[in-house]
């Protein structure tokens, strides 16, 4: 049993069924670890400007002399969170928000949305951010997010977030994905574990998986790429951001 605890009624609750759960005679280990605490808006600034410059590199190797200010205008363009603000005259006019001017949940959902435009843009097919940025977004998880994480359901099927997970660089190298790997942990014979409970991952690693390393070896190769938390939950909290941002 796995359980994500939000508040102390949550926690009463998951204690109550675990003690009806438990069989005399037989021996359990539980163990509890805090989440991590969202980081700051300075923080998530510190994240946008490590994008940029690898922007910045790779499209310099590509032989375009683009500055981080270019940069950022585009992105702002492409996914930039937009505000209706009105002029003395009374005219309505629409603004794009910087970093500076969002709030910490509007940040903290474009930098989670640019990650995902770097993951499916044509422009930056051959980019490869380094899995450790990429989901840095583990790094800045609070009470907050997983409060509403509780409230979503999760279905044990869904093809439109298959395909979703399919169009993500690979969770391991960085490199374009196209397979999604289903987590066996937990699953029985024949069964296989919900949609949700998957990793985004690329043809050569999803080999060296199966073939070289064997999932609980892997799993651990990428723990401090996920901010060492527990992967059922990385895989919850990537479902839910998929949820609140697009469905």
């Amino acid at each position: 049993m796995n359980f994500t605890i939000t508040n102390r009624q949550y926690a009463h609750n998951i204690l109550h069924t675990i003690e009806n759960k438990i069989e005399d005679g037989k021996i359990y280990n539980l163990t509890i670890d805090e989440v991590k605490s969202m980081k700051t808006k300075k923080q998530l600034g510190f994240i946008f400007g490590g994008i940029i410059k690898a922007l910045v590199l790779y499209f310099s190797r590509l032989g375009y002399d683009f500055t981080p200010s270019q940069i950022k205008e585009w992105l702002y363009s492409e996914i930039g969170v937009r505000e209706t603000i009105f002029l003395p005259s009374g005219q309505a006019k629409e603004i794009i928000k910087t970093l500076s001017g969002m709030t910490k949940v509007e940040a903290s959902n474009f930098i989670f949305q640019l990650l995902n435009f770097i993951d499916t843009s044509d422009a930056l097919e051959d980019f490869i951010l380094p899995p450790d940025l990429r989901y840095c977004w583990t790094n800045h998880i609070d009470d907050s997010m997983l409060e509403e994480m509780s409230f979503i359901s999760f279905p044990d099927r869904s093809e439109r977030y298959l395909n979703h997970q399919r169009s993500l660089t690979c969770v391991r190298c960085g490199g374009r994905g196209g397979n999604v790997h289903h987590i066996k942990r937990g699953s029985g014979l024949g069964r296989k574990n919900p949609d949700w409970f998957s990793i985004p991952i690329c043809a050569k690693c999803h080999h060296y998986l199966h073939s070289v390393a064997g999932e609980p070896n892997f799993l651990n190769e990428i723990s401090n790429t996920i901010g060492n938390i527990d992967i059922e939950l990385f895989c919850k909290l990537s479902y839910f951001l998929w949820f609140s941002n697009y469905q």
